[in-house]
């Protein structure tokens, strides 16, 4: 059996008050029923009952919230308890006769039960204090209330004091409606001073001391006319406001105070204008009504002043506010300028050339070392298209466009710039986007003249490539003879001597070797490199390079498998089979003894894809760009112990591009690595044949059929 937790206080006071909401709504549709002959059912009855209500409520949400906030509530609590015995009091004996010091208690606890209310308002936690928000706050309040006493005055009040006279009674009439109008428009000013989510609790609040300000107003006008109130709007108000106080006492518990800020000034402009807009309105009666007597123009003069002095307080405020924000933004147009003349004290100072572009490509600022690198003065610069100014090649996606659309850094290694006499340089570009509020507005190019270093770069691949040819006829010469005494044509050698020759001849073929890749891959720079096209079919390409490398598989005890060969592609059969040998052969080199090195040939789409799978320790990710690159080893002990030069990969790579190929790597460590590379497909359609004699062949080669 499941049992339910026991519900949270918020949820529970979240629950009375939906309850209590529904009660209200009950009982103001009674209080607006005709007069019963059940006085239980009556409007005061009611109002009696809500107040005590209102009271426990109070009480209770005192007893269950710390600080501050229990105070106010024990305030309000008492309110409503002495408003309570009062109304009491009144019921049992306002229609007796004899009672009358009874009653003149009942009244002074209606009046002393406005002190503690006030207070609960005026010390009501509602969260940090702005320096000077209290005093704002008070001059606003005075305003609005007497602003709001000067409408009563005219409304109400001048026809109960010229109907009851000046006395005890025009004074109990008076003094409600003013106190509650008071406390109505300090629950809305700290309504509307408090940062953060309205506060429900002072919503509430506001509204039930409104609530009570009508009634009273309503009351008082009624009393002196002679009328009965029971079953108006008057009998309903007095039902309404404890009820919503008791509302605002179960919501309290739910509002937090310590994120909210009470601040200086109101905030929205209708907020702003409150306090004059209800003075306004106070003048307008006066002007419609006419003002009599000196109570009313004393008042009315009193308004003016409170206003008057409100404003110059605005004023003298805002100017102070002006005189700040102009130090402020002096203060920072020194900041920002000083940042700029570091800014470009660096840029003048960095040794490579600095330019930025904006949305149109145009020049918008150049460094003074970018200026003198491409012989212009900085101001010439400025506005001109860059890819007009600089660029020497004729190209349909200028690199800084390409920036601007991608969003990221670009590089380019190698590329030429246009002087401002026409002589052309070479530089390395690196162009940067700038992003702005609206996305990319511009983009930063950096370039640097590397002419030297393409002068260095020529003279390295000379010499290389001179070493290189100058080494192979010397070193065919002495393989040669090697060889000759290996095979045992000079006579037989003793076997230490023979070892010894071997050795030798080893090392000749794997430095031919070496130069012969360095000789190719200078051709491939060059573009020398010999491509000779032709349709071909890639089958006994396939089986052509997996037969050469047969006797190192048996050596190494791993299996050669092709799995599918098939498809043609218009290439130069020996160099798809020198780049399948270079493959082949790392991947023979790294397969553990027992292995197998899968090849395979498949026609897809447009491309023949062909891959290379071993069973070796695999690749890390971040080397499977690095390892087409000259001379790289993933390992440099692999160099020494299996014979390679790291330039296998690099002349694959050149093959296959030359082609109009794609080359990649896919590893797992522990795994192995698979290197794939494609082709163009040669169909019948494009103009070649089609062969497919490979299809579904399935060849195993290495030491099973050594």
């Amino acid at each position: 059996m499941r049992h339910r937790s026991p519900p949270s206080d918020r949820s529970w006071l979240h629950s009375v008050a939906l309850w209590l909401g529904a009660l209200v709504v009950t009982l103001v549709v009674i209080a607006l029923r005709p007069m019963s002959a059940d006085p239980v059912l009556s409007g005061d009855w009611i109002s009696t009952g809500l107040t005590g209500v209102a009271t426990v409520c109070c009480f209770v949400v005192a007893w269950r919230t710390p600080g501050g906030l229990r105070r106010s509530w024990i305030l309000f609590g008492t309110t409503m308890a002495m408003w309570t015995v009062a109304d009491l009091l009144w019921y049992r004996y306002g229609t007796a006769d004899g009672f009358h010091s009874i009653l003149s208690v009942a009244d002074t606890m209606y009046l002393l039960g406005l002190v503690p209310a006030s207070l609960g308002l005026v010390f009501y936690p509602v969260g940090r204090w702005e320096p000077g928000a209290r005093a704002r706050l008070l001059l606003d309040i005075v305003v609005l209330g007497s602003a709001l006493l000067l409408i009563s005055e005219l409304v109400v009040l001048g026809e109960v004091v010229a109907s009851e006279g000046i006395g005890w009674d025009s004074f109990v009439y008076a003094i409600y409606p003013i106190t509650d109008a008071l406390m109505a428009a300090l629950a809305a000013l700290l309504l509307l001073r408090s940062s953060g989510r309205p506060r429900l609790d002072l919503v509430l609040i506001a509204a039930a001391f409104a609530v009570w300000t009508f009634a009273d107003n309503g009351f008082a006008l009624m009393s002196v006319r002679g009328q009965d109130y029971a079953g108006t709007a008057v009998d309903m108000a007095y039902v309404l406001a404890p009820a919503l106080l008791a509302l605002a006492a179960l919501n309290a518990a739910r509002s937090a105070t310590w994120a909210r800020t009470l601040r200086r000034d109101l905030t929205g402009w209708l907020a702003m204008l409150l306090p004059d807009l209800i003075a306004l309105a106070a003048l307008a009666v006066c002007a419609v009504d006419g003002l009599d007597g000196w109570a009313e123009w004393s008042l009315a003069a009193t308004v003016l002043a409170l206003t008057g002095t409100r404003q110059l307080a605005r004023t003298l405020d805002n100017q102070r506010l002006h005189a700040a924000l102009e130090r402020r933004v002096a203060a920072r147009t020194q900041d920002l300028e000083h940042l700029s003349e570091q800014h470009e004290r660096i840029l003048d100072s960095v040794g490579e050339g600095i330019f930025g572009v904006d949305r149109e490509r145009r020049i918008s600022f150049v460094n003074p070392a970018g200026a003198e690198l491409l012989g212009w003065d900085a101001g010439e610069l400025l506005g001109r298209d860059s890819c007009r100014a600089l660029c020497t090649e004729q190209h349909d996606e200028c690199l800084v466009s390409m920036v601007m659309a991608l969003g990221e850094p670009v590089t380019q290694s190698a590329r030429t710039y246009r002087r401002s006499d026409d002589t052309e340089f070479p530089v390395e570009v690196t162009a940067a986007p700038m992003a702005g509020p609206a996305g990319v507005d511009g983009a930063v190019v950096i370039f640097r003249d590397i002419t030297e270093r393409t002068v260095l770069d020529d003279m390295k691949r000379q010499f290389v490539s001179s070493v290189s040819h100058e080494l192979r006829t010397p070193l065919s010469a002495i393989r040669g003879s090697l060889e000759m005494l290996a095979d045992g044509d000079t006579g037989q050698l003793p076997d230490q001597a023979q070892r010894v020759v071997e050795v030798g001849a080893r090392g000749t073929e794997r430095l031919t070797r070496l130069v012969n890749d360095i000789i190719d891959i200078e051709r491939l720079e060059a573009g020398t490199f010999d491509i000779r096209p032709r349709p071909e079919d890639l089958a006994p390409l396939v089986v052509d390079a997996a037969d050469s490398l047969v006797p190192l598989a048996a050596e190494r005890e791993v299996t050669i498998e092709i799995t599918d060969a098939a498809g043609s592609a218009l290439c130069d059969a020996d160099r798809i089979v020198q780049a399948l040998v270079n493959l082949l052969g790392n991947a023979l080199k790294f397969t553990h003894r027992g292995g197998t090195v899968q090849l395979s040939a498949v026609p897809a789409d447009h491309e023949i894809l062909v891959s290379v799978r071993d069973e070796g320790r695999g690749i890390p990710p971040e080397e499977f760009e690095s390892i087409f690159e000259r001379f790289h080893q993933v390992q440099q002990v692999d160099g020494r112990k299996l014979g390679g030069t790291g330039l296998g990969l690099p002349i694959t790579k050149a093959i296959v591009e030359r082609h109009g190929g794609r080359i990649w790597v896919e590893s797992e460590l522990g795994v192995g690595s698979t290197f794939c590379f494609t082709l163009p497909l040669l169909t019948e359609e494009s103009g070649g044949p089609s062969y497919d004699r490979g299809r579904d062949q399935h060849t195993r080669l290495g030491a099973t059929s050594a």
